[in-house]
């Protein structure tokens, strides 16, 4: 298993994007009707009116950052460019054709991971300022996994890609340029999550994982049996035993607890995607089972 935490992602890290924002920025003189819409480029936020003749109310102080909720405003999601940098999963970044965003850390980050994304393939640069492009490398997100091992479904089986990318063993340069381009010719190019980090190894995952989803569809049933399906989203959830050797006992136990109630991207194995999750655990426990290893119990859930 393999962990690691996102940078912190802000104006002086996020430094270029050719997504456009679609909400016009709030202005202190319009007249805002109800459910008009206005951003902040400080809390990189959109804003739904809630009240009429709303003038000269800032969204930024109104709304409770907790809440979401204000007096004249409501929180109603991230901007276009900026979604890609929340932990919401479901809030994308859109651009026609491709994707192009350039992070420009000041620590180390030797690991990428994209989260539902829809795009053809990623492409990874790296450039560091005395030693030039250090790394290049493009992903096609085509799957065969609907597919396996039998030719007539590689024949006639429908094409579908990837929503999840995990890229690691990046160049390790600190302050590198990091460059990332999510190309879809001819559609809409779309992230939900992009982040970038420095990756931890916390062991080595053993056989006997288990995962599946958090579900908040609803079935709903009258008096006559009847059965409505409401589909809503859902989230994915794992369980883990990861064997750890004993001199890495301790480090595995502080990374946790400086991890607790944070957003971390979970790799149990690269072998499937399942296993791979932004989320955070809900308990972990480490059993010593001999001299030279203990075994981590570790309960994931990911974000919508």
């Amino acid at each position: 298993m393999k962990i690691f935490r996102s940078i912190d992602i802000d104006e002086t890290v996020f430094t270029a994007t050719n997504a456009v924002e679609t909400v016009a920025l709030w202005n202190a003189g319009t007249t805002y009707a109800v459910d008009a819409e206005a951003r902040s480029d400080t809390t990189h936020r959109i804003y739904r009116s809630l009240q009429a003749s709303n003038t000269n109310h800032d969204p930024e102080v109104d709304v409770d950052p907790e809440s979401g909720l204000g007096e004249w405003w409501q929180d109603v999601g991230p901007t276009n460019a900026w979604a890609m940098f929340d932990p919401v999963n479901l809030t994308q970044t859109s651009v026609a054709d491709g994707i192009a965003v350039t992070l420009e850390p000041s620590g180390l980050v030797n690991a990428i991971a994209l989260f539902n994304l829809e795009a053809s393939s990623v492409t990874v640069t790296i450039t560091d300022d005395d030693a030039g492009e250090v790394y290049n490398e493009t992903f096609d997100l085509i799957s065969t996994g609907n597919v396996g091992d039998d030719f007539y479904a590689w024949c006639f089986e429908p094409i579908i890609r990837r929503t999840d990318l995990h890229v690691e063993n990046l160049p390790a340069y600190l302050g590198a340029q990091v460059d990332i381009a999510i190309d879809n010719p001819g559609g809409m190019a779309r992230c939900g999550n992009c982040v970038a980090g420095a990756q931890r190894q916390l062991g080595e995952t053993a056989w006997g994982f288990e995962t599946g989803n958090i579900s908040y569809s609803r079935r709903i049933e009258d008096d006559f049996g009847n059965i409505k399906l409401v589909r809503r989203p859902s989230r994915k959830r794992a369980s883990f035993q990861v064997l750890v050797r004993r001199a890495f006992r301790d480090e595995v136990s502080r990374l946790l607890d400086l991890y607790e109630s944070e957003p971390i991207v979970f790799i149990g194995t690269g072998q499937f995607a399942a296993t791979i999750i932004y989320g955070f655990y809900t308990r972990y426990d480490l059993r010593g089972d001999n001299v030279p290893e203990s075994t981590l119990s570790i309960t994931i859930e990911g974000f919508v």
